[in-house]
């Protein structure tokens, strides 16, 4: 089993691919320097 180190990563790292699918989804043009870091 993952210690809860890595499941804290998987989580957080879930939760921000997440808010980047999300906002590539629903503002794909309006930002897109925040995009491209």
């Amino acid at each position: 089993m993952a210690n809860p180190t890595q499941m804290v990563i998987l989580k957080n790292s879930a939760f921000l691919l997440a808010l980047i699918f999300k906002a590539n989804t629903t503002c794909p043009n309006s930002t897109p320097s925040a995009h491209k870091k």
